[in-house]
């Protein structure tokens, strides 16, 4: 990154408002032909024995190290989770399995790290035609990841439940995020003793046998707001301008930036639209990222109090005619306290977490969006960051909002893809007994606007 004396050039800011959330859970399990759903067919397992050429036929699994025969075998295992939203945390996993057969008190779990199909693996090859790259997959690293996820135990005729560590949480977490990585697991034996592990496999006769994963998610909800690009390419809810000590015309910049600071006594607002968060949302944290074009201190943020327009607000007044308490908006009656100063954790990102005050100011916004008028950037050092009209939609400034949405007397909804729909599905069609919703399309987190981002 370019520098000069005293100055950190084309940086990212990001503003966090609000500490640890109290996330609503709910728990999803995958489980062929019972859970999400009756028609839920995701599970894929396979067994690769040493030797063989052939794809495995046979129901179940089984992981095997018999030193007479030289016998090796390992178990592939994947569940395919993409129903469930990707703005979804994973809190914890778990997999439930039944045993067949264990001369061994325990077998590592390990995330594949390449893809695989259960009718074309065997112990040379993972898709017709490609080799593992070490036979029965065993390569660690290009087969495998080396950390183990959780430790299968139990005795024969036995079924289990092991939690997965956090090693393991974060693989889930990368499976919703993005299914395209979900490889699935792996297990191999220990290559001592004459040692076994039999499992029921996802086609087991006993539907109640079937390997089992459990997810239990936070149901929280993700938007980020940026022009342009998020929550719809349509947004435009942004607001930017800068006062100019003095000065008597607007200054929106126009794509040129947004300037805090300095001799000119500089003041940055920024605002964003958030009427499409639902007024019975609950806030749990707000992100505020601005692409720092010249940063030469550490600005200082306030909530606006007065109603400003971003194409008359002026050093003098908020909206071309009615003057602010204190010229450049520097009045009690026209921002609030200082929430804290932006400050650079990682070059070119900076972040701060704001506690309670951050969050409650945008949770009346969301209650009352006409209390709304965003944020006054101050400090004593000129600084200069992206606007809303950048050529660079990843630039832009934006508002990361993340909110829970529950109805008062039911609990957390479960959220699910159902192809691509948007829209309400009755939950008994899936899960008979229990009151769940599913909310679409307002609540999905724009995951892309994060990755351009």
């Amino acid at each position: 990154m370019a520098r000069r004396a005293g100055h950190l050039q084309f940086g990212v800011i990001a503003l966090a408002l609000g500490g640890c959330p109290a996330w609503a859970q709910t728990t999803v399990t995958f489980q062929d032909g019972v859970s999400p759903s009756s028609g839920y067919a995701g599970t894929r397992d396979t067994t690769l024995t040493n030797g063989t050429r052939a794809a495995a036929t046979s129901s179940g699994v089984n992981a095997a190290w018999v030193d007479r025969y030289f016998t090796r075998t390992a178990v592939l295992l994947r569940f395919n989770v993409s129903s469930l939203f990707d703005d979804l945390v994973v809190q914890s996993a778990s997999l439930t399995y039944t045993v067949t057969d264990s001369t061994l008190p325990s077998f590592p779990l390990y995330a594949m790290s390449t893809g695989w199909a259960a009718k074309e693996a065997t112990w040379f090859v993972r898709l017709t035609g490609l080799a593992w790259q070490g036979d029965g997959a065993s390569a660690a690293g290009p087969d495998y990841a080396t950390a183990p996820l959780a430790t299968l135990t139990g005795a024969a005729n036995a079924t289990r439940t092991v939690a997965f560590n956090a090693a393991g949480v974060a693989a889930v977490q990368r499976w919703v995020d993005d299914p395209s990585s979900n490889f699935g697991l792996v297990t191999f034996p220990s290559d001592a003793g004459n040692n076994a592990f039999g499992l029921q496999g996802c086609d087991a006769v006993d539907a109640s046998s079937r390997l089992t994963l459990s997810i239990v998610t936070s149901d929280s909800v993700n938007h980020i707001f940026r022009d342009g690009v998020s929550p719809t390419p349509g947004y435009g809810g942004c607001a930017v301008t800068t006062l100019f000590n003095g000065g008597t015309q607007a200054q929106n910049m126009n794509g040129r930036g947004l300037a805090a600071g300095g001799e000119e006594a500089l003041t940055g607002l920024v605002q964003f639209d958030l009427r499409t968060i639902p007024a019975s949302a609950t806030v749990q944290s707000v992100t505020l990222r601005l692409h720092a074009l010249d940063l030469s201190g550490v600005p200082e943020a306030r909530v606006v109090l007065r109603p400003w327009l971003e194409s008359s607000a002026t050093f003098l007044t908020l909206d071309g005619s009615a003057a602010w308490g204190m010229p450049g908006a520097n009045g009690e009656g026209d921002v609030g306290p200082v929430l804290q100063s932006l400050q650079v954790v990682n070059v070119p990102t900076a972040e701060l977490l704001l506690g309670d005050a951050g969050v409650a100011a945008v949770q009346t916004w969301v209650r009352d969006p006409t209390t709304n008028h965003g944020f006054a950037l101050t400090l004593l050092s000129e600084s200069t960051f992206s606007d809303r009209e950048d050529a660079l939609p990843a630039s832009r400034p934006a508002l990361e909002v993340t909110y829970l949405v529950a109805d008062a007397g039911t609990a957390a909804p479960l959220r699910l893809r159902v192809g691509n729909s948007c829209g309400e599905v009755p939950s008994s069609a899936l899960l008979p007994g229990l009151l769940l919703a599913f909310v679409i399309g307002r609540r999905r987190m724009d995951r892309e606007d994060r990755r351009r981002g």
